[in-house]
């Protein structure tokens, strides 16, 4: 834990849900959801997933966004990540299934680049269901998935 004026706090956190459908994403972050909540700690829960809206009807307080359409998407998210970063709070976000939201948004970023110039050059993305390791946003580069890059991958 992380101190701040001599006080133990808890360090922010981050759960992404996306990827294939029916894999038990949603089940999974409601379960990270609950297990927060159960020590305490204050969630955002943020369900982005147009296709089954699974988190927003556990949990009647999570952000939706206004539509699908890719433009309004991205402002959410970025409504999502800024509450997240001025309330100091973890954050539970659902995509869902083959949603293109995060490799755009990191592109506007330029994420990737951001990263590596602060010594980042791999990414880990840890699914529910297996272990991978790619760049994070839809690699193009044609590694299968499960793979460990030789090298960044700068998609």
């Amino acid at each position: 834990m992380a101190k701040a004026n001599g006080q133990d706090i808890a360090a922010q956190v981050l759960a992404v849900g996306l990827g294939r459908g029916f894999g038990g994403k949603s089940t999974g972050l409601a379960e990270l959801v609950w297990r927060a909540r159960n020590q305490g700690r204050e969630v955002i829960v943020a369900d982005g997933d147009p296709r089954s809206r699974t988190l927003a009807s556990m949990f009647p307080e999570a952000m939706s966004p206004p539509t699908e359409e890719l433009p309004d998407v991205k402002t959410w998210l970025s409504q999502v990540l800024n509450r997240m970063v001025k309330e100091r709070r973890s954050a539970v976000l659902d995509l869902g299934g083959g949603d293109r939201v995060l490799q755009e948004y990191g592109r506007d970023l330029r994420l990737v680049e951001f990263c590596a110039r602060r010594g980042s050059s791999r990414w880990r993305s840890t699914s529910l269901a297996r272990r991978t390791r790619t760049c994070g946003m839809s690699c193009r580069s044609g590694r299968p998935a499960t793979s460990a890059p030789a090298a960044p991958c700068w998609c």
